[in-house]
């Protein structure tokens, strides 16, 4: 063990980066082991990280395991911000377990940081066990005689669609639209008449596979 001038503590290094630096030939299986109510307890303070976790090559930044019925493997509360928020790399959160069971006490939102029903989602859903699949598109235009067309991907079809020209825009409050799409098309279009208002379409498209 080593306390470097600055205050610093290294275990199984000579050159401790933080407060307490714990390393060593090959890294010991657990660099700090924690056995009580709290195992690790790490608090930022304001804008800061209770705990960071960071791998280099392949691994897990923050893992936690549970082995009773009613024990969590990672808990997260909140009551005004995040309980837990990840962003970047190819999967932003992942869980795999047995039971195949998650839950959420509150809004999920996927795409969006501000659900407004249980479950939002900002894009395209895709179902593959259940077949399904479903985008939503919009369109708008404002200049006199122009048209606003909001177009399913291949192999899609609309099962809902709003179209307005007006101010009001259909992407923004589709109750707002004044007439309806044809079902089971391709696309939606509708024409702008008028330069001081605004033509829109919104479209919820869907493919049964």
């Amino acid at each position: 063990m080593v306390i470097s001038g600055a205050g610093l503590v290294g275990i199984g290094t000579r050159g401790p980066l933080s407060k307490l630096s714990v390393g060593g030939a090959g890294d010991a299986s657990y660099a700090i082991y924690g056995n009580g109510t709290y195992g690790v307890y790490g608090n930022g303070g304001t804008g800061g990280k209770g705990v960071v976790g960071n791998v280099a090559t392949s691994g897990y930044g923050l893992y936690g395991s549970a082995n009773s019925d009613n024990g969590y493997a990672v808990f997260a509360t909140n009551p005004s911000g995040y309980g837990v928020y990840s962003s970047g790399g190819t999967f932003d959160f992942y869980a795999a377990n047995t039971r195949g069971k998650s839950y959420f006490a509150g809004s999920v939102g996927i795409g969006t940081t501000g659900p407004a029903t249980a479950l939002d989602v900002a894009g395209t859903i895709t179902a593959a066990a259940f077949g399904l699949a479903f985008e939503t598109r919009t369109a708008e235009c404002s200049t006199a005689g122009c048209t606003a067309t909001a177009a399913c991907t291949s192999g899609k079809n609309v099962v809902f669609g709003t179209k307005a020209s007006n101010t009001n825009l259909c992407d923004n409050n589709p109750s707002k639209c004044n007439m309806y799409c044809t079902v089971g098309t391709n696309s939606c279009a509708q024409i702008e008449n008028s330069a001081s208002d605004q033509a829109s379409v919104y479209i919820v498209c869907a493919k049964i596979n």
